[in-house]
Order: structure tokens, then C-alpha cells, then sequence
């Protein structure tokens, strides 16, 4: 992608990875907005479920919170069967991970379901069979291995401050950070696949994004090898090829995924940008572009569904509609950090 002549307002709303992983998803139905004069009742919460092959740690993205533990709930369900082929592919600094993703997706009401969940998820789940491995001869002594060097963006509290009327918060780029002036945002983003960036007010504003940005584990640095900005710390994450050979098989199982009641939505610290996400892997209302961009770009072909609304009270009453109608989907990638399916406890460990 060639980077602009001239300043924009928003970055672009693709996002690249350390560790590409490519889904080949069927399109979903269109994105609609709904701007109704008053806000409906609410109801009880959603479930999303998925019936996934989830990837293990080898791709896990940064750590992820703790699955919420929910009682399942009358509504809409959504079911998605997933099959996954990975392949690696040696590089220069590591090993590339390609996955092929077909998902079959059935979406029914929770009363419809009965008896049909254990033919369509725990029987499958079960008769899959399982490849036995030897943990001790994974990686024998003095073999190498492959790994994906990871760098690491700068800690919220060393943000040096800049001033200026319009300053620019960067959180993928070749140096993450905090800059006023477009020709440094131009520097440290030429090069970098799908930069995500963004004009806020003023420094103490730009650096609030950042600091979410951060402590989700979203923010991406990509320096160029060898490049002037390739002199940030960093760690390499050891990539296990076992882990990748069972992907497809490991962790099967129906997933289900909790979609928030608009009363459960918290209002951003931010009062002048709203960004509603009705589809996407995560779903809610957000205050800046980069929390939007993160969970609604890698499923793009399953029709994530995001706008920006003037004001908290639109984007909730937008939320609102969509949650009555039943056109919230989440749908997170297999393994990924928005991939946090709901946990139900054991009656006999309460």
C-alpha cells in the first residue's frame, strides 16, 4: 500500500501481523445502520457459538484476559463448524504460518437446539482422532528452534511529550508512539502494511489511546530489518511446529462467545469520537480508531460491521437497535486474542 501524499485524518482499517495467518471465511450478510429517534428496551444477553479447531499456544497473540464464566441463555445461537491446513514456511527471521480456514456456519434459536448439540459438536469432538506424541523428542537437544522475533512498543510512561495543535498517535508502525507533525508520521509508517494512526487533540488525549492500546497488547511495532527504526528491544518467540501439526485437531470442541446488553456498554473516556462495532471479533462501542481497526479488519470477508458516530447516544442507540434485532455477531480467528470463549463451570466444582 503507498503511503498518502497528504495528511489523513484516520489510518486505513487493515492490520498485518507478525505471523500472517490467512482465512479463506465465507462473506457474511451486509452491514445495516440504524439511527432510530429513541432507544428500545433491552434484553438478556447473547451467545455467539462456534464450533472451531482452535490454534494452540505456538500462535497465540499477546496474553489474553480470562474467559468469563456464563450461564447459557435463550436467544439466537450461531454455530460454526471450522476446518483449518497450516503450512510454515522458513524466512530470514523466523517462520511463516499460513492457515486455510473454511467455516460452514447454521445460526438457530437456543430452544431449537436440544439433543443436536452433541451430534453436531461433542460426538465430532470426541471420534476426532488425535496424533500421540512424545513431549521429550519434540525438540531433541542442541536442535534449533524456529522462532518469530517480536518488538517491543514503548511503555505509556516514556512517551516523550510534544506539543502542538494537532498531534498524531501512532500504534502500528515502524516505531509506535506519539508525534506532531505528519512528516514524522509519514517516517515511521512508510513501509509498514496496512500503519493504523490517528489525529487526537492534544498530547495528554493521544497518550490515553496509547496507554489502552497498550495494555490490550494491540499495539504493533514492525521495523524495517536493518532500518533506521530497527533498534527497538525485542524478544523471539520459539514457534512449535508440534503445536501447529496439531491445530487442526487439538481443542475441538462448541465455543461459545458472550455479546454484552447495551446497559453493560461503558461509555469511552473520550467525548468527541465514537466508533460502533456491531460484527467484528469483538464487539461494543469504542473511543478511537485503533480499538475499531483491531477487531473488525481480519474478518472483513465475514462482514464486520463498524461506523463512526457523532455523539455516545447514537452509537448506543445503534447498538441497541442491532442487539433487538439480533445483528450483533461476534466471530473472533481461531487462536487469536479476541478468540475468548465463555467457560461453564462444573456444578459438582462450585
Amino acid at each position: 500500500m503507498s503511503t498518502p501524499r497528504t495528511p489523513r485524518r484516520y489510518g486505513p482499517t487493515g492490520m498485518a501481523i507478525s505471523r500472517p495467518i490467512f482465512f479463506n471465511l465465507p462473506p457474511s450478510l451486509p452491514c445495516v445502520d440504524y439511527l432510530p429517534p429513541t432507544v428500545p428496551p433491552t434484553s438478556s444477553p447473547r451467545l455467539v457459538r462456534h464450533f472451531t479447531a482452535t490454534p494452540t499456544k505456538g500462535l497465540a497473540s499477546p496474553t489474553k484476559p480470562t474467559s468469563p464464566t456464563k450461564g447459557l441463555a435463550t436467544g439466537r445461537t450461531q454455530r460454526t463448524q471450522t476446518t483449518t491446513t497450516t503450512t510454515t514456511t522458513p524466512t530470514a527471521f523466523g517462520v511463516q504460518v499460513e492457515t486455510v480456514t473454511h467455516t460452514v456456519t447454521t445460526i438457530k434459536n437456543v430452544e431449537q437446539e436440544g439433543e443436536q448439540e452433541d451430534e453436531t459438536g461433542y460426538e465430532i469432538a470426541n471420534e476426532t482422532p488425535h496424533r500421540q506424541t512424545n513431549e521429550a523428542t519434540v525438540h531433541p537437544r542442541n536442535s534449533r528452534v524456529p522462532t518469530v522475533r517480536k518488538y517491543l512498543p514503548i511503555h505509556p510512561s516514556k512517551l516523550s511529550f510534544v506539543g502542538g495543535k494537532r498531534v498524531y498517535v501512532v500504534t502500528r508502525a515502524q516505531r509506535p508512539g506519539v508525534y506532531n507533525n505528519w512528516p514524522a508520521v509519514l517516517a515511521v509508517t512508510k513501509g509498514v502494511k496496512d500503519p493504523i494512526f490517528e489525529a487526537r487533540a492534544d498530547f495528554a488525549d493521544a497518550k490515553e489511546v496509547y496507554r489502552v492500546a497498550y495494555e490490550e497488547g494491540t499495539i504493533s511495532a514492525d521495523p524495517i530489518p536493518g532500518g533506521a527504526f530497527d533498534t527497538s528491544s525485542y524478544i523471539d518467540e520459539p514457534i512449535e511446529l508440534d503445536e501447529l501439526d496439531l491445530m487442526g485437531l487439538r481443542n475441538l470442541g462448541l465455543h461459545e462467545y458472550y455479546i454484552p446488553t447495551p446497559s453493560e456498554l461503558e461509555r469511552p473516556t473520550t467525548n468527541y469520537k465514537f466508533y460502533l462495532v456491531t460484527k467484528g471479533e469483538a464487539v461494543g462501542i469504542y473511543g478511537n480508531w485503533h480499538q475499531a481497526a483491531v477487531r473488525t479488519e481480519h474478518v472483513k470477508s465475514r462482514g464486520s460491521c463498524f461506523r463512526k458516530c457523532d455523539s455516545w447516544r447514537e452509537a448506543l442507540i445503534g447498538y441497541t437497535l442491532a442487539y433487538e434485532n439480533g445483528e450483533i455477531e461476534v466471530f473472533p480467528i481461531p487462536g487469536g486474542m479476541f478468540d475468548i470463549p465463555l467457560r461453564h463451570e462444573d456444578p459438582e466444582e462450585l
